[in-house]
């Protein structure tokens, strides 16, 4: 090859990897939520994240109250029902009543409020 034709390759090699190294690596923006290419489990089945990090207090959201004197109430919870002794999110379901539910995690006692919006009527 003449020094012209090697010199050509070799300008258009370092041409095609200057945009490489201009571009900025890509950094994952969570917004407060898990890495979702972050694995919740180990290979032996044991949860490497605190599930309590999915959801915080501000993101639960209560949809509903099946309220039971008898004390088989359950609420709606974001998509889940839920009972008295269970979670979301490290959220313990500590008591449900007609107008709210009760929970609990790490010592604090948080209320959720069943809140009934009317419609306005038309004149």
């Amino acid at each position: 090859m003449n020094n012209f034709v090697r010199l050509s390759v070799l300008l258009i090699f370092m041409f095609s990897l200057a945009p490489l190294a201009a571009e900025e690596p890509f950094i994952y923006d969570d917004k407060g939520k898990r890495d979702p290419f972050v694995p919740l489990v180990d290979k032996d089945g044991h949860y490497l994240l605190d599930i309590g990090t999915l959801y915080s207090f501000d993101e639960l959201k209560l949809f509903g109250i099946l309220w039971d004197p008898e004390g088989k109430s359950s609420a709606l919870i974001n998509d889940e029902v839920l009972r008295v002794g269970e979670s979301i999110s490290g959220f313990m379901v500590q008591d449900i009543s007609k107008d709210k539910v009760v929970i609990y995690k790490n010592g604090k006692e948080y209320i959720m409020r069943l809140s009934i919006e009317e419609e306005k009527k038309e004149q």
